[in-house]
C-alpha cells in the first residue's frame, strides 16, 4: 500500500452528517432522559419541546444520509460497502490481533466491520426517531408529531420500543467508542483523523469521484423541508 497517497475518503457532506448526527443523538438522550427528572411543568415542558426539536432535526439528517447513500460520493455510497459475511469474518480476525502489523484488505472507505456498524448504527437511530415520532402517552401528555396519525396500539408499541431502546443507548455508545479507540490506538487506523479531515492512506489502483456539491444542496434542501413539515404538525 502507498501510504503517501491520501485524497478524500470521505466528502464534506458524509462528515458533516456523521458529527453532527453525534452530536444531536447525544443531545436527544440528555434532553429525553431530563423530560423522567424534571421537577417542575416549565422545566418538564422545556426539556421535552427541546427533545422534540432534536429528534425531528435527527430525522432530516437521516433522510440526507439515506438519499446520499445512493447518489453521493462512491465512498459514501451504500452500494460500495462491503457487506460479505466472509470479508466480515476475515476482518474481525484482523481487528483481534492487536498492533499495527497485520495486513487487513484494503477498502478505500468503510471495512466491512465499519459498514455493518453504520448501517446497525442508522437503523438503530431510525428506529429511536421513529418511535419517538409515534409515541403518546396519555398519563403525561407526551406526545409525537405523527402520534395521531396512528392507532392507540401503535401508539403504546412504539413508547415502549423508544424506552427500551433509551436504556440501550448508553451501552452502544460505550461500544461504538470502544470500537473507536481499538482502530485509533491500538490498530493504529487514525480513522478520527480521517472523520475530520476527510483524507486517508489509499492504494494507488483507487478510482476516487470528485465532490457533488449540486447534489448535496438539493439532498439537503429536501431534508430541510421534510423538516420544516414535521415542525408544523
Amino acid at each position: 500500500m502507498n501510504t503517501a497517497k491520501k485524497p478524500k475518503t470521505w466528502d464534506l457532506p458524509t462528515r458533516i452528517t456523521h458529527w453532527a448526527l453525534a452530536i444531536l443523538v447525544i443531545a436527544a438522550f440528555i434532553s429525553g432522559d431530563g423530560i423522567a427528572d424534571t421537577p417542575t411543568n416549565t422545566e418538564w415542558g422545556r426539556n421535552l419541546q427541546i427533545h422534540r426539536i432534536i429528534a425531528v432535526c435527527i430525522v432530516g439528517l437521516l433522510i440526507f444520509r439515506l438519499v446520499w447513500g445512493f447518489i453521493g460520493n462512491a465512498q459514501a455510497k451504500f452500494k460500495n460497502f462491503p457487506l460479505s459475511p466472509i470479508k466480515l469474518a476475515q476482518d474481525l480476525a484482523n481487528l483481534a490481533t492487536p498492533g499495527s502489523h497485520a495486513k487487513p484488505k484494503h477498502y478505500p472507505g468503510h471495512t466491512p466491520a465499519g459498514a455493518w456498524a453504520t448501517i446497525a448504527i442508522l437503523v438503530f437511530v431510525a428506529v429511536q426517531v421513529g418511535t419517538g415520532l409515534l409515541n403518546f402517552n396519555t398519563d403525561d401528555n407526551i406526545y409525537g408529531p405523527l402520534a395521531r396519525l396512528v392507532p392507540q396500539n401503535v401508539n403504546n408499541n412504539a413508547k415502549w420500543i423508544h424506552e427500551k431502546l433509551g436504556e440501550l443507548f448508553p451501552t452502544i455508545i460505550l461500544l461504538h467508542l470502544a470500537a473507536v479507540f481499538w482502530h485509533e490506538i491500538v490498530k493504529g487506523h487514525k480513522i478520527i483523523t480521517a472523520m475530520f479531515t476527510g483524507r486517508r492512506p489509499v492504494q494507488n489502483d483507487v478510482q476516487w469521484q470528485p465532490e457533488r456539491p449540486k447534489r448535496a444542496v438539493i439532498t439537503a434542501a429536501v431534508s430541510v423541508i421534510v423538516v420544516i413539515i414535521l415542525f408544523l404538525i
